[in-house]
């Protein structure tokens, strides 16, 4: 007989605190999601029958075995801040991560990994998730190919009736028809933004983007983002305050990006932002980095809907109530540039402020 699939009576221990309800032992096994329950080591003492579908395992080869069996296929600094997390710190860690198949097949997961903690404190084990999300993810992939073709395809048509308006423009119209006139162009520029949002989305999600590293003036591209909104400001006679630290530092960013971040939050400050509102922003140095905060007096996101603010098309329910125009594409793209850049972002809000 293996020894390594010989229960100790520590581990027999571990596995009846883990399971000792019989009807949540009978749920686990049974669950679709992969389950495991390992000792303080990692070493595997129970697997529900998923783990050998989606690994394609055999439980004699998982008991007593570690999940290195499927694993392996993360750098080395995500195993680091994964047993950091889970055994230094006794803290839930969850995350995306890549394995590998018995048969040799790359597959993707969402984990979620919490220790088991004995009444003295102490850790005795590990509870450990996976949900197989590599269908998922080809699925979103063609979704992202084939809006990036569209949005291709759309580019061009729009760019030339971009040059065909402003040459109708400027010849001899009324004024109904420069109103006309007018009207298309708003919306084609509208359009335009929209395919280049998308196509950069994609881009960036397929790593087919580079950022190019520049020294910026931070408060000096602020002040140009602000110019760029004076008529919209103007039209809802809004109130710009600025806070912004004197001497502040040159940055290291893309300058077109860190540009489009601005001014997408911008955007949505002003849209979301009732008449006669106030926007605020400030920015500080702390430690190395440097703390930009762009806060309004607008109608607020809630709370049940905030976990949601940066996925790709969400848009809350206090934006469509109020028949705000918007595409859920904004906030996205700019948390996907935040993360390219290694920087952090995040908001607070409160419905109706």
């Amino acid at each position: 007989m293996n020894k390594k699939n010989i229960l100790t009576k520590q581990h027999q221990k571990i596995l009846q605190m883990a399971t000792k309800n019989k009807i949540f032992k009978l749920a686990v096994q049974s669950a679709f999601n992969h389950i495991i329950i390992t000792d303080a080591e990692g070493v595997i003492i129970f697997a529900n029958s998923a783990v050998t579908r989606i690994t394609g395992y055999s439980p004699e080869e998982i008991i007593g075995n570690t999940p290195r069996l499927w694993g392996q296929q993360m750098p080395s600094p995500f195993y680091k801040k994964l047993w950091s997390t889970i055994k230094k710190d006794k803290k839930t860690f969850s995350g995306e991560i890549t394995n590998k198949r018995k048969n040799g097949e790359t597959y993707y997961a969402k984990a979620i990994i919490s220790p088991i903690i004995s009444p003295r404190k102490k850790i005795i084990g590990f509870i450990g998730t996976e949900e197989d999300v590599t269908k998922q993810k080809e699925v979103d992939k063609m979704k992202s190919e084939f809006i990036s073709i569209t949005a291709h395809q759309l580019k061009t048509p729009m760019t030339s009736l971009r040059w065909n308006l402003e040459l109708l423009a400027e010849s001899k119209l009324d004024k109904k028809q420069k109103e006309i006139i007018e009207g298309l162009s708003t919306t084609n520029e509208k359009l335009i933004d929209l395919v280049n949002t998308l196509l950069n989305i994609s881009r960036i999600e397929s790593g087919r983007i580079t950022l190019t590293p520049e020294k910026i003036n931070l408060t000096t591209m602020i002040d140009s983002v602000k110019d760029d909104y004076t008529i919209k400001i103007k039209e809802k006679s809004l109130t710009i305050k600025t806070d912004l630290e004197k001497n502040l530092p040159l940055i290291i960013h893309d300058t077109q990006f860190l540009r489009q971040i601005l001014l997408n939050i911008m955007s949505n400050a002003i849209k979301y932002t009732p008449e006669k509102g106030t926007i605020s922003i400030s920015a500080k140095k702390e430690k190395e980095q440097i703390h930009l905060k762009i806060t309004d007096t607008g109608i607020g996101i809630p709370k049940q809907q905030q976990k949601n603010i940066f996925q790709k098309f969400f848009r809350a329910s206090t934006a469509t109530d109020n028949a705000i125009e918007g595409n859920g594409l904004g906030l996205y793209f700019v948390s996907l540039i935040v993360k390219e850049s290694k920087g952090k972002i995040w908001f607070e809000s409160t419905k109706g402020k």
